[in-house]
């Protein structure tokens, strides 16, 4: 990367130039945001996140061209505009978050590419990423039916009520904890992505309780578009998996959607979870395909 670029931490009232560059890659990349301001102000906002240490800012002639952050949860996020590619910021910033993951003693640095990037790709497998699993995009159009799924007796579906914040959490994280590699989210990190983001309402966070306690959860948020809600998190706990939980708490998020006006529902699934199938099944179609990637940072 020559002089001409200029590098710094984004501290969060710089969030608003990141995000500029984030939607201007997604948008010549998968033709669509990925990101909007609130998915960011969270990012920002998590207590294991310091943007001084943990966010690069690139900028060119005072305007911002690329930016690298990195989490706790061993992901890095790294952009750079089409017109500035191909000039060594990807390789730097790269090599910034490696070592970066190091001194924050992780053992593994992740980074994820949509399918048909091949630049990004070509220039992760260079760096000596291994692809460990696909994700994909699901949508259910609005014209789709919602399909209702009887439980058994005992199991009710509902809007999370005030003080089951924390056992909603604990189910997710079981649930997340299952997949190889995966690192956990703390209740205050997970808090600050999710349950305080602005516009969350009882609709967005559903829980199904069985003699009282919480056996699954459904975390959904109002996407950018104004007509889609996103479901973020679904789980289930192992012992109340196969009598149709998820499906009918699925149903519920995307049906009180509709009542409110957001006739279309999205969501996001990987190749760890073995949904994929039980998603197409409820008329779900796949959108988009991204592969993630991950180095190990034990070795030399």
């Amino acid at each position: 990367m020559n002089h001409d670029y200029l590098l710094r931490p984004a501290p969060h009232e710089d969030i608003a130039e990141v995000l500029a560059v984030s939607q201007a890659v997604d948008r010549a990349t998968v033709g669509e945001t990925m990101l909007d301001p609130d998915d960011l102000d969270g990012l920002w906002r998590d207590p294991t996140f310091d943007p001084e240490s943990d966010s690069l800012l690139v900028t060119h002639g005072g305007r911002p061209v690329a930016f690298g952050a990195v989490f706790q949860d061993t992901y890095a996020r790294i952009a750079v505009l089409p017109e500035h590619r191909g000039r060594g910021i990807g390789t730097s910033l790269a090599r910034w978050a490696e070592a970066r993951q190091r001194q924050r003693g992780l053992d593994r640095c992740q980074q994820e590419a949509f399918a048909g990037d091949a630049q990004t790709i070509a220039l992760l497998q260079a760096r000596g990423y291994q692809h460990v699993y696909d994700s994909w995009l699901l949508e259910l159009p609005s014209d789709a039916t919602i399909t209702q799924r009887g439980l058994p007796p005992g199991i009710e579906v509902r809007p999370m009520r005030a003080g089951e914040e924390r056992a909603v959490h604990a189910v997710i994280e079981e649930a997340f904890g299952e997949w190889e590699h995966r690192a956990g989210r703390s209740f205050e990190s997970w808090a600050a992505l999710l349950l305080d983001r602005p516009g969350m309402t009882e609709d967005h966070l559903l829980v199904a309780t069985h003699g009282g306690e919480v056996v699954g959860a459904c975390v959904g948020m109002d996407g950018e578009r104004d007509d889609e809600i996103w479901v973020a998190q679904l789980a289930v706990r192992r012992s109340h998996r196969g009598q149709g939980i998820a499906q009918q708490l699925l149903a519920v998020a995307y049906g009180r959607a509709r009542e409110r006006g957001l006739p279309r529902g999205r969501l996001e699934t990987d190749s760890r979870t073995g949904a994929l199938t039980l998603y197409e099944r409820l008329g779900m179609r796949v959108t988009l395909a991204f592969r993630n990637y991950r180095l190990d940072l034990t070795r030399d």
